[in-house]
């Protein structure tokens, strides 16, 4: 029968031999009397040693927080040789020296100016017999609250893997990280019947550790991803502490749902670096439980928050197998550029913490093989450069590209847009484009005993008629296993703008119209009239007629109709509508009961595809302090944007005033009966609001 004893005092079933053992004990910590064991311990790790990806030489990749060890405790059983009587107990870093549960020599850094992770520590253990002895050891348990007394003083030797645990910490592993190692049978106790033994035990970690090496990474963000944090999604939360425990019971760990985010992303050479996340180990056998990494930033300047799942390659067209979250373990996860995508691609490394060789999980779903390209059916104005096809003003429709995609899994495809997102200027606008590209049926080759897919597809070329703006449409060929593997073939339109040989000007972030409504010519030299090519037309907020500078055969009083009369009928549609004094200089009294705060996109003078810009949208020109001169205003940052001071007509009497003096251009927001726009002269600029009466000029941005 097997006997537990939990303090040192009660282990003792024969006394010590005589006082003068005891004070020798005291005196001599090294002193080892008959029927005791003394252990010298030197705790270490393996080397430590690997090379991370990219990595040119070895290095050391755990920190030295992650070689800390702060507390230690010593789990021991021996029996005699029959199975039965023996000494069960713990001893604790935390406890007094020489008390019944502490160490006869103090844990300590060898060292540790070197850089060295090796620490030592000495126990002294009394029993009747020394049949295989077995030793248990549990770095760092205080700071990770594992209650070993608690555990030790109300569990057979057997019940241990069930409840050692780390606690349940919902923030999430962090250092000092607990470890654990063991000696199955310290040979020496039993060779010797106790006495003097020192063994090197090699502790391992019970966290996973997660890096990520960002490689899409640009410091132009309009090109790259910018990494911002990452989190883990789905971690467990608690690991058992010995490593007997089965798959399922690893399983049945309940995961947390909340998860703290990780932002101390680093910028290392070219690329961006977020070392150590930690969680706890999970076999990812089941999807609902499985970990994931959740990575967050930017993308080419929009927000993007990526899912990262676990898992490998396996046959063809089917899904990866998990990759396990073991201890001990370190996964670098690398984030990729994906050539000419609109997205990013990942793949993750498998390193040990503790051997100097890199094993490698790649995902064997390669990106398809996109090959025969080429421009059927009619082609002029068609440019094939590449996988990059450019659409000129002379193409009248009825092209196409075809290809032939190859990958071990048969492809698949999507369609995102650029600059005009809907796709609606080429009429792919919502889920259309499913059936205007044609994908042929996959067809399976075998040579050199890899498989291959084959897939045709043909991509028409739409005609931009009735919206004329730029526009990139991605159609992007996936791997139909991973759609992160992928290619892209671009569909590229860069019209000239709506009624002039002009191309868009690219301007904070987005394109807007080269010159004013009603204007085909961007000025230039002295502005010195007013002329509708080089200045467009005013209009009054909410309407789309055109009014001339210097006419006033165009005015007429306040007509007292609402605002639905006025744009319904064909009395107003040339008429320059003088302000109502009773309705705060409106030309309409009832934009409050129509619950209006923008300028009706079907009453706006731009063309399609495009619209009167924000409130916002002209502080970003604010911003550059725009000031007149010449009659004029030229960005700073773009002399291709040009706003012309063409003056205004007034609300009150439809006059002509400030030609050549000062701009002033509409915003299409509505703020309390008025509406901000830009105004800038020689001195000054500002976006205050002002009567929507009055007749301001109209620069237009793509929708």
């Amino acid at each position: 029968m097997r006997k537990k004893f939990i303090a040192l005092a009660a282990l003792l079933v024969v006394g010590l031999s005589s006082c003068n053992d005891e004070e020798i004990i005291k005196t001599n910590p090294g002193f080892v009397e008959k029927g005791y064991g003394a252990l010298t311990i030197a705790m270490t790790h393996n080397g430590a040693s690997t090379r991370a990806v990219g990595d040119n030489a070895p290095d050391d990749v755990a920190f030295a927080e992650e070689k800390a060890i702060n507390s230690v405790a010593f789990i021991v059983k021996t029996e005699t040789v029959d199975g039965d009587a023996g000494t069960y107990n713990y001893y604790l870093s935390e406890e007094d020296l020489l008390s019944p549960n502490g160490f006869t020599e103090p844990l300590t850094l060898q060292d540790p100016g070197a850089g060295d992770s090796t620490y030592t520590c000495q126990i002294k253990v009394k029993s009747l017999g020394w049949g295989t002895p077995k030793v248990l050891v549990i770095a760092n348990y205080k700071e990770n609250g594992v209650d070993i007394a608690g555990i030790v003083g109300s569990k057979e030797w057997d019940e241990l893997p069930a409840a050692l645990m780390s606690a349940q910490l919902t923030a999430g592993p962090s250092t000092p990280l607990l470890m654990f190692g063991k000696i199955d049978n310290l040979v020496t106790w039993t060779n010797q019947g106790g006495g003097v033994a020192a063994e090197t035990i090699k502790m391992e970690r019970l966290v996973s550790r997660i890096d990520v090496k960002n490689y899409a990474y640009n410091t132009d963000a309009s090109k790259g991803f910018i990494l911002e944090s990452a989190q883990l999604l789905n971690p467990k939360q608690y690991s058992f502490i010995m490593d007997t425990k089965t798959a399922e019971e690893i399983n049945a760990v309940p995961t947390i749902t909340e998860f703290p985010a990780h932002a101390n992303v680093v910028e290392v050479g070219a690329i961006q670096t977020l070392d150590s996340l930690y969680t706890y180990e999970n076999t990812n056998a089941d999807g609902t439980t499985a970990t994931a990494l959740q990575v967050n930033g930017f993308y080419r300047g929009a927000k993007m928050s990526k899912l990262i799942a676990f898992k490998k390659a396996d046959a063809v067209g089917t899904p990866g197998d998990p990759i396990a979250l073991a201890r001990n373990t370190r996964y670098v996860v690398n984030i990729n550029p994906s050539k000419d995508s609109t997205d990013i691609v990942w793949d993750i490394k498998v390193d040990d913490w503790t051997v100097s060789d890199t094993i490698t999980v790649e995902p064997s779903f390669p990106v398809p093989t996109l090959k025969d390209l080429k421009l059927d059916g009619t082609t002029t104005g068609l440019t094939l450069n590449g996988k990059v096809v450019t659409v000129g003003s002379t193409y009248v429709g009825n092209g196409k590209v075809t290809l032939t995609s190859s990958a071990p899994q048969a492809s698949t495809y999507t369609v995102k847009f650029k600059y005009n997102t809907t796709g609606s200027s080429i009429k792919w606008d919502g889920e259309k484009y499913k059936n205007e590209i044609v994908q042929g049926t996959p067809v399976v080759t075998y040579a050199t005993e890899k498989a291959s897919v084959t897939r045709t597809y043909e991509i028409p070329v739409p005609v931009q008629d009735s919206i004329k703006v730029p526009l990139d449409a991605f159609v992007i060929i996936q791997n139909g296993s991973v759609p992160d593997a992928c290619d892209t073939i671009t569909l590229r339109y860069f019209p000239n703008y709506e009624g002039t040989s002009i191309v868009p000007v690219w301007y904070k972030d987005q394109y807007w119209a080269p010159v004013n409504c009603g204007a085909t010519t961007i000025p230039s030299g002295t502005l010195t009239a007013w002329a509708k090519e080089t200045c467009g037309y005013l209009y009054q907020w909410g309407r789309d007629v055109p009014f001339s500078y210097g006419t006033t055969n165009d005015i007429i009083d306040y007509p007292n109709k609402t605002y639905v009369e006025i744009i319904g009928s064909a009395d107003y549609e040339n008429k320059f509508i003088k302000g109502l004094s009773s309705a705060d200089y409106t030309w309409f009294s009832d934009y409050k009961t129509l619950g209006m705060t923008e300028w009706p996109r079907e009453n706006q003078p731009c063309p399609a595809g495009w619209r009167v810009p924000t409130k916002e949208e002209l502080n970003k020109i604010l911003a550059e302090g725009p000031r007149q001169s010449n009659g004029m205003w030229k960005s700073p940052s773009n002399g291709n944007f040009v706003l012309p001071a063409v003056g205004f007509r007034h609300y009150m009497t439809g006059s002509s005033v400030s030609l050549a003096s000062n701009g002033n251009y509409w915003s299409s927001t509505l703020e309390a009966g008025k509406s901000p726009r830009l105004y800038f002269s020689y001195s000054s600029a500002n976006t205050s609001a002002d009567i929507l009466a009055s007749g301001f000029s109209v620069r237009c941005v793509q929708e």
